[in-house]
């Protein structure tokens, strides 16, 4: 952000209020999967990340990237638990620790790979 103009204080804002959208649905996500289902949970996440796409899309002011990286995270936290549970009911019981096991080592394979350069 700093490389696209938005200041210091302005970016910490921006990642402190993504990082209320990670953390702050958990306290609803469950119940809300329990109430609409996991799909339908799901469907909301993309829906949620695909409005923070075109929010993204439209400028590199402080606003866009609060509002983008806001949804970011609500649309992550939501399909994070509705995946996970999705996940928990295709499997046996027995399957189950495996198959966790399996997903969080294929979602974190990023972490072995060097960024990228940013281009704004």
């Amino acid at each position: 952000m700093n490389f696209c103009g938005v200041p210091l204080e302005a970016s910490a804002e921006v990642i402190r209020w993504h990082m209320v959208g990670i953390f702050l649905p958990a306290f609803i996500a469950g119940p809300l999967v329990d109430r609409l289902g996991s799909r339908r949970v799901a469907v909301l996440g993309g829906a949620l990340l695909l409005g923070s796409a075109s929010i993204a899309l439209l400028g590199m002011s402080t606003m866009t990237f609060l509002a983008s990286s806001f949804l970011l995270g609500v649309g992550w936290n939501l399909m994070l638990v509705a995946g996970t549970t999705l996940l928990g009911e295709g499997h046996a019981p027995e399957e189950r620790g495996q198959a966790q096991g399996l997903m969080e080592l294929a979602t974190a394979w990023w972490r072995l790979v060097p960024p990228s350069p940013r281009v704004c």
